[in-house]
C-alpha cells in the first residue's frame, strides 16, 4: 500500500482552489454552457493569446461535479485525459461560423467556449441551430470577413466532431506546443483560485 501511496501521492498536490463548483458532468457539458467548460476554454485562449477559446463538451471527461476545493492533478487527468495539443488557428469570421455551425448539434461537439458568446435553438435541426446573428467575439459582433484566432484541442483543429472546415485552417504556430492538460494546469497555477461561473455565454433561446 505504501509503495502505491508513494506513486499516487504527487496527483493529490493542490494545484488550485474553486470557489464555486464546476459542472462536468457529461449530460452538461454535451449539451450547455458549463463552468467547467468555461474554464477549460479560458485557459485555452488565456495561455495561447488567442481571441477564443474553444472546447467541444465532449472532450471534458471527469463525468462528475467538481465541489468547491482544491484542484489537484489528479483532476486534471480525469477531466483531459486525452493526450490533445493545444492549436491555434487563423480563421474568418465566416468560417469561424460555419465550424460552429457544423459541431453544434453533434452529440458530443458542443461548443464551450472563452471570448464569444453566441444563441442557439434547440428544437431546429443541423447547421440552422446555431442562431448566426447573435455571434459576439470580444463583445462586437461577429465579422464574416475578419480574421481571428481560435485555441482549440488538436481533435477540433483536425476537423473532428462536426468541425470539418478547421482542418483546413492555417496554423499558427506556438513556441513551444503543450497538451492541453498541461495548458490547463498552467493557467490554474497562475490564477491560484478560480471563481468560473455560468456567466450566459451561450444561450439556448
Amino acid at each position: 500500500v505504501s509503495h502505491i501511496e508513494k506513486k499516487v501521492a504527487p496527483y493529490r498536490v493542490r494545484i488550485a482552489r474553486t470557489k464555486y463548483k464546476l459542472d462536468g458532468q457529461r449530460k452538461s457539458c454535451t449539451t450547455h454552457e458549463t463552468a467547467m467548460g468555461n474554464l477549460v476554454a479560458d485557459a485555452f485562449r488565456v495561455e495561447s493569446g488567442a481571441d477564443i477559446g474553444l472546447v467541444n463538451g465532449g472532450g471534458l471527461r471527469s463525468d462528475r461535479i467538481h465541489s468547491p476545493g482544491a484542484i489537484t492533478l489528479l483532476d486534471l487527468f480525469q477531466i483531459i485525459p486525452n493526450d490533445n495539443t493545444l492549436e491555434v488557428l487563423s480563421v474568418t469570421g465566416e468560417d469561424l461560423l460555419e465550424a460552429l455551425a457544423g459541431g453544434l448539434p453533434t452529440s458530443t461537439g458542443f461548443p464551450q467556449v472563452s471570448g464569444m458568446i453566441f444563441e442557439y435553438d434547440i428544437t431546429n435541426t443541423g447547421e440552422r441551430r446555431l442562431l448566426p446573428d447573435s455571434l459576439r467575439i470580444g463583445g462586437r459582433p461577429l465579422d464574416p470577413l475578419k480574421v481571428y484566432t481560435v485555441a482549440m484541442p488538436s481533435f477540433l483543429a483536425s476537423g473532428q466532431n462536426g468541425y470539418a472546415n478547421f482542418a483546413m485552417a492555417d496554423r499558427i504556430s506556438i513556441a513551444s506546443p503543450s497538451l492541453t492538460r498541461d495548458v490547463l494546469k498552467a493557467y490554474l497555477l497562475h490564477k491560484g483560485e478560480i471563481k468560473t461561473r455560468v456567466e450566459g455565454r451561450s444561450r439556448n433561446v
